[in-house]
């Protein structure tokens, strides 16, 4: 059966969206059977309650694992314990600069950045990431922040302009991915948008398998015409103007044309 959230979207959208702790939601409150439930969503591991963090301790978001885990599968991650730190372990801060941050112990001075830059490098690369439709990374940390990492520049002086390496190398490997922090999954308008890039890059990737074709391209489109004019009507008109200019003899470079830009339309976010 066609999911109807595949399209639209409003029921599991709103559904996913409610607060656990207002509204108690049971995946009972949505159509499961419409829903395919098995897409895969990479995270940071802490997020999970895993106890990874330096001091042997968890960052468990509740709303990851009793709401978005009851139609996601989680690949988890945590850079510092799959490179070898261990639990406990000193804490670790980026020095340098933001295009070329290192990663070093406090306590220490240990430099890891060779080995996490190995690391990243192999890891973005393997299977189970390769299958993922979007990534939960957490906030502030120097492997897996997103954003507004705290970073020591040459003359000691802090700044908040850094990407973790291990979300940097993931951003490079697959820059349509939808990637969140999970501070911002507790607004309502920036949360709905990113499991709506969530659905979106899984049915791009159906796309993806097998012979492409142009005109499955342009059905494609057509399919996702509204759920795009409801984001951007400028970037809707852009990309039908992609597929009225683009070479039908060479389909797949229309394809990750359309792909990169398709994703960047969604990102805009919508105000209740």
């Amino acid at each position: 059966m066609t999911s109807r959230y595949a399209y639209f979207g409003d029921t599991l959208l709103i559904a996913l969206s409610a607060q656990c702790d207002d509204r108690k939601l049971q995946v009972t409150d949505i159509e499961t059977d419409e829903i395919n439930t098995t897409l895969a969503v990479g995270v940071s591991s802490c997020l999970l309650g895993n106890r990874v963090r330096f001091d042997g301790g968890h960052k468990h978001d509740r709303y990851l694992t009793e709401v978005l885990g009851k139609v996601f599968t989680f690949v988890p991650v945590c850079p510092e314990i799959e490179t070898g730190m261990g639990v406990p372990r000193e804490t670790i801060d980026l020095h340098g600069t933001v295009d070329t941050p290192r990663l070093v112990g406090n306590e220490t001075g240990v430099d890891h950045t060779s080995r996490m830059n190995r690391y990243v490098a192999r890891r973005v690369q393997q299977r189970d990431l390769a299958n993922i439709c979007g990534f939960i990374l957490k906030s502030k940390s120097p492997t897996c922040g997103l954003q507004k990492v705290r970073l020591y520049g040459s003359s000691g002086r802090v700044s908040y302009r850094a990407r973790g390496l291990f979300a940097m190398a993931l951003s490079r490997r697959y820059p349509s991915l939808p990637m969140i922090e999970e501070r911002p999954l507790h607004d309502v308008d920036t949360r709905d948008n990113f499991i709506t890039r969530v659905f979106a890059y899984a049915r791009l990737h159906q796309l993806w398998r097998g012979r492409i074709s142009f005109a499955r391209l342009v059905e494609f489109h057509e399919r996702e015409r509204y759920l795009l004019m409801s984001h951007s009507s400028k970037r809707c008109q852009i990309l039908d103007k992609l597929l009225l200019t683009a070479d039908k003899r060479r389909p797949a470079i229309a394809r990750d044309q359309y792909a990169t830009m398709f994703m960047q339309a969604l990102k805009r976010v919508h105000s209740s």
